[in-house]
C-alpha cells in the first residue's frame, strides 16, 4: 500500500517539476525576446545613471551597519534622487 502512495506521489512531484521547468524555459524565452539591448548599452546607462549612487550607498552602509540593510539603502537611493 505504502508502494502505491509512494510511487503516486513521486508522479506527482514528476510532473509538477516538469510543469515547473516547462514554465522556466517559455519565461526565460519571453524575457529575452524583451532584452534586445546590447549588454554594452546596458552597462554604459547604469555607468551614467546609478552606479555611483549605489556605490557611495553600499559604502555607508558598510559603515553605519544599520539593522536592515536594504531599507537603508532604499532611503539612501531615495534622498539621493531628491537632490538631483
Amino acid at each position: 500500500m505504502s508502494d502505491s502512495l509512494n510511487n503516486s506521489q513521486m508522479s506527482k512531484k514528476s510532473k509538477k517539476s516538469k510543469m515547473s521547468a516547462n514554465e522556466n524555459k517559455e519565461n526565460k524565452e519571453n524575457s529575452s525576446d524583451n532584452l534586445q539591448v546590447p549588454i554594452q548599452s546596458v552597462r554604459a546607462y547604469l555607468e551614467e545613471t546609478v552606479t555611483a549612487a549605489i556605490q557611495e550607498g553600499m559604502m555607508k552602509l558598510v559603515e553605519q551597519k544599520p539593522e536592515n540593510p536594504l531599507e537603508f539603502l532604499g532611503n539612501f537611493l531615495i534622498e539621493k534622487s531628491k537632490k538631483k
